[in-house]
């Protein structure tokens, strides 16, 4: 008889407790398989087991140029050389054109978005190459780009193009490689300084990435951060309307896509609803943001989870014959004993 007593007074916690561990553990799987979806986020961890990757996305008011860039990699060698020991690291830069007509072998033309790169950007941005190869300095052609398949079908009707010319902005450019890559629209990647070439004003550079090593916690983003602000602080910046603090966002991408990461967002996201600063975010620092996003709900979720299932442990064990009686003696004591010394 007292035996069914306890499985009935069992049932309900044990039913949540595994209804909880269920949801917990779910969350934890549902964290680890959103982190991988994203690749270019996880750089760091393909270099080196103790490296970081940081990033600083800007406004293009920030005037960051290739020469400010070699002026922050000349501080990279030098502190770097300093406080490690041959410690490797790289970086990449990027910056969005927005859309353009391209002509393709029927001379009939698409609207693509053009994307200006530096040689290292696919290290970091790991899109799967499909055809042909990535663009680097080294190359034989002059004028080379890559195209996302989408953009590769739009013009050419094929992922086979590897050596055919696609014609934009007055450009003959050879097509050297064909990628899959999970933006929405198709795209045209070209080096930026090919791009260059024919042009007498600086484009704007938009986003810069570095991957640094990490001999102690947080010295890849101080390094990056105070390199960062040593380049971008020019007066001509500061304007009535607009700081030079505004003009830039500088974010660790490693670690961002985790417990830790969805927890410390959270403690922002009131920054992030309103955000007034003209910085340009490229897709897949977007995308990323919508991912930590999903991250943080799930890890609310999962939290609640294993809440549930300590709740269910309490509630079975104040049911337990015996154990509650106890509790409630013991109260009772403390309680009478606190009165005896008013």
């Amino acid at each position: 008889m007292k035996k069914q007593i306890y499985i009935k007074k069992a049932i309900f916690p044990a039913a949540l407790w595994i209804v909880g561990m269920l949801i917990g553990l779910w969350g934890l799987f549902r964290i680890e398989s959103l982190r991988e979806s994203l690749p270019e986020q996880l750089a760091a961890e393909r270099w080196d087991k103790d490296a970081v990757q940081v990033s600083c996305f800007l406004s293009e008011e920030a005037g960051l140029t290739p020469d400010k860039i070699r002026s922050v990699r000349e501080t990279f060698e030098v502190q770097l050389s300093q406080d490690t020991e041959n410690a490797g690291w790289y970086d990449a830069y990027s910056c969005e054109m927005g859309h353009i007509q391209a002509f393709g072998s029927k001379r009939t033309f698409r609207l693509v978005e053009l994307i200006l790169i530096s040689d290292c950007y696919f290290r970091i941005h790991n899109d799967t190459l499909l055809t042909g190869s990535y663009l680097t300095e080294a190359r034989v052609s002059s004028m080379g780009v890559v195209l996302e398949k989408q953009a590769a079908w739009d013009l050419f009707g094929s992922v086979d193009i590897i050596g055919m010319q696609v014609v934009f902005e007055n450009r003959i450019c050879e097509v050297t490689g064909v990628i899959e890559s999970r933006t929405p629209s198709p795209r045209i990647y070209m080096l930026y300084g090919d791009y260059m070439c024919n042009e007498t004003d600086s484009v704007p550079i938009t986003s810069y990435e570095a991957i640094l090593p990490e001999p102690v916690k947080e010295y890849g983003l101080n390094l990056f951060q105070e390199t960062m602000e040593s380049v971008l602080q020019p007066p001509a910046l500061e304007t009535e309307n607009s700081t030079i603090e505004e003009q830039y966002h500088i974010v660790q991408n490693t670690g961002r896509l985790s417990v830790s990461g969805a927890w410390a967002y959270l403690k922002v996201l009131p920054e992030y609803i309103t955000h007034t600063k003209p910085i340009v975010y490229p897709d897949y620092e977007n995308e990323a943001l919508r991912q930590l996003h999903r991250i943080a709900v799930v890890v609310l979720l999962s939290g609640a989870g294993f809440t549930l299932a300590g709740i269910a442990v309490l509630i079975a064990v104040w049911r337990m014959k015996g154990v509650k009686s106890f509790w409630i003696t013991f109260l009772k004591k403390a309680a009478r004993d606190e009165s005896l010394y008013r």
